[in-house]
């Protein structure tokens, strides 16, 4: 790190606390979905719906059927939006922060689903506290969250505003190196 520039970058084992409650929630789902087709399985042996639900004659085992399919349905959408979000989590690894001392610029740079680029640029002239958000995963691989409060003076006023920085390794010592500058 040069003096009087702090760069943040995103690392893997920061994210180890969101991969890890993502699968847990793919695998449960999996589960659901082989407990719902075992129990479409044992519905049509049951009512003699196995080579078409429109032969049944029992209409309790037709009605059971339609619902087990729609649960099916129900838990395949689920299960693609969970992937959907455990893939975009990986997006989070190219994530930038410089907060620039000389300049008196914070810099984010980070990527969106799918080629989204973005760059926020927030000048500020002083910062005035940093705290930091540890879940029980986290603090076990040493990460968190920050947010940093930080001053903004102009020619009428000073405001005080804050930026949230997810997934940061080590974050006590960035903290130490921000109150410290």
């Amino acid at each position: 790190m040069e003096k009087g520039t702090i760069t943040i970058k995103t690392e893997i084992k920061a994210l180890l606390g969101d991969l890890i409650k993502k699968s847990i929630i793919i695998l449960l789902i999996m589960i659901l979905c082989i407990a719902a087709i075992k129990a479409k399985n044992n519905i049509a042996v049951k009512y003699n719906l196995v080579d078409s639900i429109f032969n049944g004659s029992d209409p309790l085992g037709v009605v059971s059927l339609i619902l087990v399919y729609f649960v099916i349905g129900i838990l395949i959408i689920l299960l693609i939006f969970a992937l959907y979000k455990l893939f975009s989590l990986f997006y989070a690894l190219k994530r930038v922060t410089v907060i620039d001392f000389a300049r008196e610029k914070i810099i984010v740079e980070s990527y969106d689903f799918p080629f989204d680029k973005q760059i926020e640029e927030k000048r500020f002239n002083r910062i005035v506290g940093v705290d930091i958000l540890q879940k029980s995963i986290d603090r076990a691989v040493n990460s968190g969250t920050l947010y940093i409060e930080y001053l903004v003076f102009s020619r009428n006023d000073s405001k005080l505003r804050g930026i949230e920085i997810p997934n940061v390794l080590y974050p006590i010592k960035i903290k130490e190196k921000l109150i410290n500058d």
